[in-house]
């Protein structure tokens, strides 16, 4: 046999009698998963203030003093993120539980984020529990539910039973990012008047909307620029009552370095609301409070020493006041703090909190008027597969790559 034919028959043998031209198995979608978790644990010491018989009689129960174990603002989440077939487009989702406060029913969990996000280099849109924009600013307190009263915008649909009432709803926002430090966005939520409630995971009646416009400057970069953040947001809410069908509120808020220094740092800033609310004469109810027109500020200086840029050791005063305008009644509060990291990730430090007596129904301890609280903080974060840059991350601020 020549060698001609050879390779002819060679050929034959191997060649299938027809040809595979089906697609490939699809790959395994490349999933980045993130988890961690916040603990804050807290020894407080209290002394109440005396408790009126009545709001029209001042004398009443003497004041007393008592301690309690306080876990709430421990946090636990999972945030999956997912590319489209387009690597500028990703959906995610995050879901998060905490432990809202230890003023009603302490230790029940609280679904406080459930919710799907589309992010894109121009456009991000959430939607699900989430937390609320009823504040502008982060300030410098052991937990975000100290100064509720005056941080952050009151839901005119709560009963008083919660502080998360006022922070975390269902909710759909659209952020739009003008440029990598400036962005606006628009929410729609619905506020519940006890979000502990199981049915308020499938309650969504939209009665709040709202418009912010803000600047967020990079985290890396906060420490050695005069203006980390500011903002300012209008709120809306359908409260229906007594011939009103809307309740106008405006919130503004900045946070500036007085001192421009990686190791020490100081910091100011500035928080106010106004809430127009529903006129009212008396505060008889919680709910009264919440719906009666009002202003709000909260200011507060930090200092911060970075040993070898490791955080080392952070200390703040906090003042915040609030004027009920129809019935003349003030409320103020003065808030002193120190944290040490004793590791990475790792805080203790002290906390001393003084309240004005009140004349009105209290929500979240109001009535108490000294407390003190030695707590430990510890945070815990991490990404498997990762793949994907934060927004605010240098690279992506500066060049204009995705989030």
């Amino acid at each position: 046999m020549s060698s001609r034919a050879l390779i002819l028959a060679v050929a034959l043998v191997s060649t299938p009698a027809f040809a595979d031209d089906s697609d490939p198995a699809p790959s395994t979608p490349a999933v980045e998963l993130g988890f961690g978790l916040r603990g804050v644990v807290s020894i407080n010491g209290y002394r109440s203030a005396a408790v009126p018989i009545s709001l029209s009689t001042p004398a009443g129960a003497p004041a007393r003093y008592s301690g309690v174990l306080d876990f709430s603002d421990t946090y636990l989440y999972v945030q999956p993120r997912l590319s489209l077939y387009r690597r500028s487009l990703r959906i995610g989702g995050l879901f998060a539980v905490t432990f809202p406060d230890a003023y009603f029913q302490p230790g029940i969990p609280l679904i406080a984020e459930a919710k799907l996000t589309f992010e894109s280099r121009y456009l991000d849109v959430h939607a699900g529990r989430t937390r609320i924009m009823s504040a502008l600013l982060p300030f410098p307190t052991l937990r975000d539910d100290d100064l509720l009263r005056f941080t952050d915008a009151q839901n005119p649909f709560s009963s008083g039973q919660s502080t998360a009432d006022q922070q975390f709803g269902n909710a759909v926002e659209v952020f739009g990012w003008i440029t990598p430090r400036w962005f606006v966005d628009a929410h729609a939520e619905n506020l519940t008047d006890n979000i502990l409630k199981v049915e308020s995971l499938k309650a969504f009646e939209l009665n709040a909307f709202g418009f912010d416009v803000g600047y967020r400057q990079t985290p890396s970069l906060a420490r050695i620029s005069i203006v980390r953040r500011a903002g300012l947001g209008v709120n809306l809410y359908h409260v229906d009552e007594s011939g009103k069908t809307l309740a106008l509120e405006a919130l503004g808020g900045v946070w500036l370095n007085l001192i421009v220094d990686p190791i020490h740092s100081l910091d100011w800033r500035m928080h106010v609301i106004y809430n127009d609310g529903v006129p009212r004469a008396t505060l008889a109810t919680l709910n009264d409070t919440f719906r009666a027109r009002q202003f709000s500020a909260v200011t507060a200086l930090q200092y911060d020493y970075r040993r070898q840029l490791l955080p080392t050791f952070r200390t703040a005063v906090v003042g915040a006041y609030k004027r009920y305008v129809d019935s003349s009644i003030d409320q103020w509060s003065v808030i002193a703090n120190g944290f040490y990291s004793v590791g990475l990730g790792v805080d203790v430090g002290l906390q001393y909190e003084y309240h004005s007596p009140v004349s009105f129904p209290a929500a979240f301890d109001d009535s108490l008027q000294h407390v003190l609280k030695l707590a430990v903080v510890g945070r815990f974060d991490m990404v498997f597969n990762k793949q994907f840059d934060v927004r605010d991350s240098p690279v992506n601020t500066q060049s204009g790559y995705l989030p």
